[in-house]
């Protein structure tokens, strides 16, 4: 029987082998927009958009590499 090298069955096929191979500028442009976008909708009264914006930055994996990596440094 032949293995396949491919993982499969990951949910997150994005997401950085080790964590030196993490492209922390992207992670933190990431984090930044959405905060930006947060900021937009929390300016516009638009409390909805705010709230499903919060929920998704609290779980987008960028949020949680730069909140264990701010951790880790201090």
């Amino acid at each position: 029987m032949k293995v396949s090298s491919r993982k499969t069955g990951s949910a997150l096929s994005h997401a950085p082998v080790s964590w030196s191979a993490v492209n922390w500028r992207k992670v933190e442009r990431n984090m930044r927009g959405m905060q930006i976008r947060i900021a937009k909708a929390t300016r516009e009264g638009d409390w909805r958009r705010v709230k499903a914006l919060q929920r998704m930055l609290t779980r987008t994996l960028s949020v949680k590499l730069y909140a264990i990596r701010r951790v880790t440094q201090n």
